[in-house]
């Protein structure tokens, strides 16, 4: 999710180190945006956001290199009813 950049624009192969990921955080923090932000806050958004695009915990658990299944589906509580059986009777989708 995070990469290193060259000046020149171009995506550097490999991931950030963690404490420059850390130092991202601290900058969104600083910027105060609203609602709780922390460390883990891009793998649960990461998360959510594959689920809202319609990912299947399989899929999001393999993204997210989760051993079980229960963590991305904790983070998507919300999402999966959504357009789950219940909102399929009511709403049609």
């Amino acid at each position: 999710m995070f990469r290193a950049f060259h000046r020149s624009g171009r995506v550097q192969a490999g991931r950030l180190p963690r404490r420059s990921i850390r130092h991202i955080i601290h900058h969104v923090r600083d910027a105060r945006v609203q609602g709780r932000v922390s460390g883990h806050s891009p793998r649960v958004g990461s998360a959510q956001s594959q689920a809202n695009a319609g990912a299947s915990l399989v899929e999001m658990q393999l993204a997210g290199r989760w051993r079980s299944l229960a963590i991305p589906g904790h983070y998507e509580l919300d999402q999966l009813a959504k357009r789950g059986a219940i909102a399929k009777l009511r709403y049609g989708l």
